[in-house]
């Protein structure tokens, strides 16, 4: 199955030959020139002209196809670790959105925005032109590790990572609660592997190397309640974070309501992502 950013591409790939191309001779030439992929365009260019032309007349070139190509071109730098050159042309494509497809397709647009959250990246519209930023200067590095973590998750964590997926599908789709909630199961779902009691978080204090003998930390409470400061400092800070994805996911409805937002959402993602990818840094693979 393909990894989630791959996914993430796919759709990126799909939404701006879809929706958000226009049909203009030369459009795609400019576009792959100007970010530095002339080979790519050699390549492809028999796919990338909306027209051919009986003299003056007109005609859809049937095997114009931006799809295929935008899919062939960026799964291949991002396969081949390219992630500057890959950003570069993503930016050049989205730069030709027209102000009239962003104010017409705006439910599609703010759906092409999700998945290059996915990525790392944001898409905004400002004066008329749509720009594409990395969310920090870390964006290219921070691909890869994810990238990488993913792998890790799928060989050897594989029921963390269907909850993982589950809560990238799920931030696609704009469900906020929902990906939260994910991410709480992925988490849990992951430190399972390695807990000594019936507790999850067992495998916490396993992971952490925590010094304790877990069966007299039976409650969570206890560890907070009994531990001195500076004790237990890797545990309370996951723990705290699976208590906020409980509150603004899983348990969102109870108690006092939370309405989570995009921004907790995509909070809740990168929090859950660089837990583990310092798991996979660690070689946890090696404690199951």
């Amino acid at each position: 199955m393909d990894n989630i950013k791959q996914i993430a591409i796919a759709n990126i790939c799909r939404l701006l030959s879809d929706v958000f191309d226009y049909k203009e001779d030369d459009k795609w030439s400019k576009i792959f020139k100007c970010a530095g992929q002339r080979e790519y365009y050699s390549k492809y260019s028999k796919y990338l002209n909306p027209y051919w032309y009986n003299g003056k007349w007109q005609n859809i070139d049937s095997e114009y196809s931006p799809f295929f190509v935008l899919d062939e071109v960026l799964s291949e730098l991002y396969d081949n670790k390219k992630i500057s050159e890959m950003a570069l042309l993503l930016k050049y494509i989205v730069s030709e959105i027209t102000p009239y497809l962003v104010e017409n397709k705006d439910i599609e647009f703010i759906e092409l925005n999700y998945y290059f959250n996915i990525l790392g990246y944001n898409l905004t519209y400002e004066n008329q032109k749509c720009i594409l930023k990395s969310y920090s200067d870390g964006a290219v590095e921070r691909i890869m590790d994810i990238s990488e973590m993913n792998s890790w998750l799928d060989n050897y964590f594989s029921k963390a990572s269907l909850a993982y997926t589950n809560a990238i599908n799920a931030y696609a789709r704009g469900e906020w609660g929902p990906c939260i909630g994910e991410c709480r199961v992925a988490l849990t779902g992951f430190f399972s592997y390695f807990k000594e009691t019936e507790k999850w978080f067992s495998g916490i204090l396993k992971v952490t190397k925590d010094s304790v003998n877990t069966a007299d930390f039976k409650q969570v409470n206890k560890i907070f309640q009994d531990s001195n400061d500076g004790e237990y400092t890797r545990f309370k800070a996951i723990y705290r974070i699976y208590s906020m994805l409980s509150d603004l996911g899983t348990h969102r409805l109870e108690g006092v309501i939370e309405i989570p937002t995009q921004q907790d959402a995509l909070m809740s993602l990168r929090m859950v992502e660089d837990i583990l990818i310092w798991a996979k840094m660690s070689n946890l693979e090696l404690l199951i």
